[in-house]
């Protein structure tokens, strides 16, 4: 845009300049026409009078000799005065307005390159734009296809199986055992050929439970030994059936860990502490450390201290 303003007030300049030498040229032709018009006068007067005397004749005369002296003296001085600024001294007004009209050419098809050049360069930044701007959306569209067909990951804690090496018909009798029952103790069949040693203590299987997300009084709903893929948030793992501590962590469940992660106070941040942004999150939710939950009046509560600590990634 300044280059189109300084432009236009060359051209004006130009103009202006031409228009000016026209007129001073025309207002010089104007005075010596009226000069010859004024001899002409005199001299028909002249002739019109022939009872004038000679002194009259002669005072005509040299009047008219001194003006057209005056106009020939008048006339060389404009014509020198052109032949310094022109070539040709006859053709010098026509001369300013071709110089005044080969500049104004000149100088609009400079506006007219410097426009095109304005919005050519627009197009190009548009179609730049538009061009980063699909790219980019095409790599949002894979971004989101690669996090779906992700496979979901083998969690890497696995429950600490106790087993009974020392007694054998023990280990047989809690196998045979399907469930276990809280008011009924397991009976285990002991003879003195079975083992020499004194069973002190049963040994029991570890109790896998799951449980829903946790209220705002970090207390776990639905808590049942069945895993619902659709609902299972956390896995609860008992030393038996009849204990009253158990350690939770994040169940390995891919479609409710989209749902955890996308409303992470709710699902999540009750009763665990996150390492990091749920923002990292690329399809796995690990467990670092361990929870502890308590049965308190049969439901499973947390305390603040025993949160369990978790990673998104």
């Amino acid at each position: 845009m300044k280059y189109l303003t300084t432009t236009f007030l060359i051209l004006l300049i130009i103009i202006s300049s031409s228009c000016d030498r026209r007129a001073q040229e025309n207002a010089t032709n104007f005075q010596s026409t009226n000069q010859d018009i004024e001899i002409k006068s005199e001299v028909d007067e002249y002739i019109e009078s022939p009872e004038d005397n000679s002194a009259s004749k002669d005072s005509i005369m040299e009047a008219e000799n001194k003006s057209q002296d005056e106009v020939v003296n008048s006339q060389f001085q404009n014509e020198q005065s052109n032949a310094d600024t022109l070539e040709v001294p006859e053709h010098s007004g026509w001369n300013w307005w071709m110089v005044g009209a080969i500049s104004s050419i000149l100088m609009n098809i400079i506006l007219a390159l410097l426009l095109k050049k304005t919005i050519t360069s627009k197009e190009h930044y548009k179609k730049r734009k538009k061009h980063y701007k699909n790219e980019l959306h095409r790599l949002e569209i894979a971004l989101k296809e690669a996090t779906r067909n992700k496979s979901p990951s083998i969690s890497k804690r696995q429950p600490i199986r106790r087993e009974s090496k020392e007694n054998p018909p023990v280990q047989k009798a809690i196998e045979k055992k399907p469930t276990f029952d809280d008011e009924k103790p397991v009976e285990v069949p002991l003879s003195i050929h079975s083992t020499t040693r004194v069973v002190e203590s049963e040994v029991s299987k570890p109790v896998i439970l799951f449980a829903e997300k946790a209220s705002d009084d970090k207390i776990f709903s639905s808590v049942t030994d069945q895993k619902n893929e659709h609902r299972s948030v956390f896995k609860l793992i008992l030393d038996d059936a009849a204990a009253e501590k158990a350690e939770f962590e994040v169940a390995d469940s891919d479609y409710i860990l989209k749902m955890a992660v996308n409303s992470p106070d709710t699902y999540l941040y009750p009763v665990c502490k996150p390492e990091n942004s749920n923002q990292n999150y690329s399809g796995e939710i690990i467990t670092t450390k361990r929870g502890v939950a308590h049965k308190v009046d049969g439901k499973w509560k947390v305390n603040e201290e025993d949160k369990a600590t978790i990673k998104f990634q």
